[in-house]
């Protein structure tokens, strides 16, 4: 039966998902902030480009980076967020769309 393969499948995807995350644990702290820089900066792509325009996420994110990347190599390791969060909010009040940003249809508009 295909929904039953479906199913063990799933769960034994899911499964070894779980194993593997657990046993990081034994190699990486894990504490409550974990994971928000890459957040961070998916948001600052998603911001600066726009949404809608898969491609162009891809040229934000090589933007974002090189962003941080001379932010922290001239100004300093302190700073990396600091720029780019005031570039994005820059951004966002003289071009709200985003830099390659369309419009973009819900899904009750269709």
């Amino acid at each position: 039966n295909l929904n039953n393969i479906q199913l063990l499948t799933l769960s034994l995807s899911a499964g070894l998902a779980a194993m593997a995350g657990a046993s990081l644990l034994f190699i990486f702290p894990a504490y409550p902030s974990a994971g928000l820089k890459p957040l961070y900066v998916a948001w600052y792509v998603v911001i600066l480009v726009g949404l809608g325009n898969v491609s162009a996420a891809v040229v934000g994110g090589f933007i974002v980076a090189l962003l941080q990347t001379l932010t922290s190599y001239y100004v300093g390791v302190g700073w990396e967020d600091v720029i780019p969060t005031a570039i994005i909010i820059v951004m966002l009040i003289f071009k709200p769309s985003g830099l390659f940003g369309s419009e973009v249809k819900g899904i009750l508009e269709q």
